[in-house]
């Protein structure tokens, strides 16, 4: 498993993220799922058909599936990390939502069977005309710094037959739900530690954007969660924030990412103050290498002890 899938996965484990992550997208903040009903369910979602001896299985994981109460009913949902654009998305969606259907149709198949209750066409549907299946929402959460291009429905991917007055009625819509992180308008919508990576991950393009975005929020940020942390720094494609990691840990128990922002600008400077001081060192080299080659000797004493004369002829030679 990639670095970037298994700590958004650990982040969005906690329930009341969860939570606040379909209130947010769904609902525009408003607390209509609660997060004592999320309900853990195995991301494994298998397929076994067997005809005599001959058994074949198919898995799928997803990244995170779990069971809400929205309204009074039972909704299953598909949580998937994106990082990279995935231009076949709809399909891969739809395939999942066909997938869990298919299990939830079986598992009532297998029930009616055990009990053999059914006949006739409900016997052959191994399905009774009452029964009913969970309905399941499927939301990607998509990380990348570009801006999501691929097709948000199905029927994008249908090409000229869209363009079509007599089929684009017909031909199924399908939209899928992308919640792209550094695009979002409406991080209000979230009240967990959500709304600040957001927040964070929107800014981290922009050096001073973000180091003022921190210091403005800075009671939030100097006392943040690991798997809060962890995700920033991963998502933030920063080494240096995972290295200082344990350097920012404080008293309260939580991380620093205003100390560690800090330190990682110190150690920039430190690096460039040290590259200038080499980069220095070799030009002056290689303006007296080139003095002595013109014989312009006196001039090269000159510039030992005048700084001014000095830069001006490493600009006459273009160093």
């Amino acid at each position: 498993m990639q670095p970037q899938n298994a700590v958004s996965i650990e982040f969005f484990k906690n329930p009341k993220r969860f939570a606040d992550l379909l209130n947010g997208y769904f609902f525009n903040g408003a607390e209509v799922v609660h997060w004592e009903s999320v309900q853990e369910r195995d991301p494994v979602l298998q397929k076994i058909k067997g005809k005599g001896t001959k058994v074949s299985t198919k898995a799928n994981i997803v990244d995170l599936f779990r069971n809400v109460e929205i309204d009074g009913c039972r909704i299953g949902v598909f949580l998937q990390n994106q990082t990279q654009i995935h231009y076949a998305m709809p399909i891969r969606v739809m395939n999942e939502e066909a997938e869990e259907y298919y299990s939830q149709w079986k598992e009532l198949e297998r029930k009616h069977r055990a009990k053999k209750d059914l006949k006739g066409a409900e016997f052959l549907s191994g399905m009774g005309r009452n029964d009913r299946i969970d309905p399941l929402l499927i939301l990607i959460v998509y990380f990348g710094e570009e801006k999501w291009d691929a097709a948000e429905s199905a029927q994008k991917l249908f090409g000229k037959a869209v363009e079509s007055e007599k089929m684009r009625g017909i031909l199924t819509k399908y939209p899928i739900h992308i919640l792209d992180m550094r695009r979002f308008e409406n991080i209000d919508n979230f009240h967990t530690d959500l709304k600040w990576v957001i927040g964070f991950l929107q800014k981290v393009q922009n050096k001073d954007e973000l180091q003022r975005y921190v210091t403005e929020n800075r009671e939030i940020f100097e006392n943040l969660a690991e798997d809060t942390y962890n995700l920033l720094a991963i998502m933030a494609k920063s080494p240096i924030l995972e290295t200082l990691k344990d350097d920012v840990k404080n008293a309260e128990g939580g991380w620093n990412m205003c100390k560690a922002l800090d330190d990682m600008v110190k150690d920039g400077e430190r690096r460039g103050e040290r590259r200038g001081k080499r980069l220095g060192k070799d030009q002056i080299n290689k303006l007296n290498r080139l003095l002595l080659a013109d014989n312009r000797q006196e001039e090269l004493l000159r510039s030992v002890s005048d700084r001014k004369f000095q830069q001006k002829l490493l600009q006459e030679y273009a160093l």
